[in-house]
């Protein structure tokens, strides 16, 4: 039972995400509204000669308990409060046409927030798939479970960072156990340090024909630093319910995984991919599809002594 509610889960994931757009009695979700207002161009809000009294000045601390994901997501760290109050505006008119552009005032805030503390987001968003991750991987027997070699990683710009930095930066605070989120590890305030990477993995699993789900990657202390959907996947799922996907992902095609690694913090990473049933051979009819994880070794990341010659230094020994 446990491991058919992780495949629901993961499957509504992959198949739009958590904040993917529906629509219900014809009106949308305060959720989707808000989504869709931070990705249309906002209105110009001409300002009145005497400034009104904000109505969420004064909210009370404590949040109503929600399932939106972006909802739970910014209601934590440097941006809670312009978010709150966006987040209340969108609720008070979410029945009222044109109800998002009488918020406005307070998206373009929240907006300006979020720019100035992106990687930050990006770290509270990892975290908020901890939960999930760790639920995934208790599900797994090790029978269910192979090691796989590291894929290529290219840690160029990490290379140029060690030899612009050294290897002594440090941005978090130190004496927190390690299971405090990496985002509440620094000083408050504070936009980290991060440096994206990329590998791939195959989209079939060449042992077992198995499709791609998702992959993500861990840091030294179990922390999600990277989470990756399998668009080829969803559109399987797609499939197997009789919707035709908008588009087909060739199989042979590899899947790109995003992650970061922060600093003075990251030192070692695990790679872990999700391989299950093709849906479509596995038929309607089965509600628990077969599945196992990939996981490679615990690996080190680059330090100074791994340091490839910089340009320089190259021509110099010539």
């Amino acid at each position: 039972v446990f491991r058919r509610r992780l495949f629901i889960a993961l499957g509504a994931l992959v198949m739009g995400g958590a904040m993917a757009s529906t629509q219900r009695d014809n009106r949308t979700t305060f959720c989707e509204e808000a989504a869709a207002a931070t990705s249309d161009p906002a209105p110009v809000v001409e300002t009145e000669e005497e400034e009104e009294e904000d109505p969420y000045a004064n909210l009370p601390e404590e949040d109503e308990p929600t399932e939106c994901s972006m909802c739970n997501t910014f209601r934590q760290g440097p941006c809670r409060t312009p978010w709150r109050k966006l987040e209340r505006c969108f609720k008070d008119h979410e029945d009222q046409e044109g109800g998002a552009t009488k918020c406005m005032k307070y998206f373009l805030p929240h907006q300006e927030c979020l720019m100035k503390y992106a990687n930050m987001y990006l770290l509270v968003g990892n975290e908020m798939k901890q939960e999930l991750i760790s639920d995934v991987e208790s599900s797994f027997s090790n029978e269910e479970r192979r090691e796989i070699t590291v894929p290529d990683i290219d840690w160029s710009l990490y290379h140029e960072f060690l030899r612009d930095q050294g290897p002594d930066f440090r941005q978090t605070l130190g004496g927190l156990p390690k299971s405090t989120p990496l985002w509440q590890r620094l000083p408050p305030d504070t936009e980290p340090v991060l440096i994206s990477l990329e590998t791939k993995l195959p989209n079939v699993d060449e042992k077992t024909g198995w499709i791609l789900k998702v992959a993500f990657v861990l840091d030294q202390d179990g922390k999600v630093i990277g989470f990756q959907y399998n668009e080829a996947y969803g559109e399987l799922m797609k499939l197997s319910t009789g919707e035709e996907p908008e588009k087909r992902t060739p199989m042979e095609q590899p899947v790109k995984v995003s992650f970061v690694v922060m600093p003075g913090e990251t030192s070692k990473i695990r790679i872990k991919a999700y391989y299950s049933e093709n849906p479509v051979d596995a038929g309607s009819e089965k509600e628990i599809l077969d599945g196992c994880i990939c996981e490679t070794s615990l690996h080190a990341i680059p330090t100074m002594a791994d340091l490839p010659p910089s340009t320089d230094e190259a021509s110099k020994k010539e």
